[in-house]
């Protein structure tokens, strides 16, 4: 039975044959020094192990929601899919093959927590390849291209550019969320 208390942050991971990376990024999630999250996994009809894997995680860790499709809808509907079954005040997708420091979260929302006309919250980011070496690291201050979601009473979640996330922000539309894509 799902808790009916509405965490703090809902963490979306769509997937589609992910068990190659998937324990890693879990296990980022689930060992945060934040822990009032909701992790959402939707499983896109994989056809390898993913399945049974994150039927085990989320087994062992209330905090896990499993979702399977029953055939696979397509990677945009999937990451849709896992924000419209978020029920927190934050949100942040995180791909099946990413992983995150352990103070992650803590540091995002006290961000978002401490001015509340911050709308968005990222961090330094590491590329690394399969063996854990590290591609490329960009420091703060460089440029991204960022998107933030939004929920709208006539459409599904959209990911929209900054600058219309920023107007979105003034009239109310947006939904606070702590990463976005780079």
């Amino acid at each position: 039975m799902m808790d009916e208390r509405i965490p703090a942050v809902s963490i979306g991971l769509p997937v589609y044959n992910g068990d190659r990376f998937l324990r890693q990024a879990v296990e980022s999630i689930l060992n945060q020094t934040f822990g009032d999250f909701e992790l959402i996994i939707s499983d896109n009809a994989s056809t390898d192990g993913t399945e049974e894997m994150c039927r085990g995680l989320a087994a062992q860790d209330p905090r896990v929601r499993y979702v399977r499709n029953a055939r696979n809808i397509g990677g945009g509907r999937n990451a849709n899919q896992v924000f419209e079954l978020a029920r927190a005040s934050f949100f942040k997708w995180h791909p099946h093959d990413d992983y995150i420091a352990p103070e992650y979260l803590e540091r995002c929302i006290e961000v978002l927590r401490r001015d509340p006309s911050v709308i968005l919250c990222l961090s330094k980011v590491r590329v690394v390849g399969v063996e854990g070496e590290v591609l490329l690291h960009r420091e703060g201050g460089q440029p991204l291209t960022l998107a933030v979601a939004t929920r709208d009473a006539e459409h599904s979640p959209t990911v929209a550019p900054i600058a219309e996330a920023a107007r979105q922000a003034l009239i109310g539309e947006a939904m606070p969320v702590l990463a976005a894509f780079t």
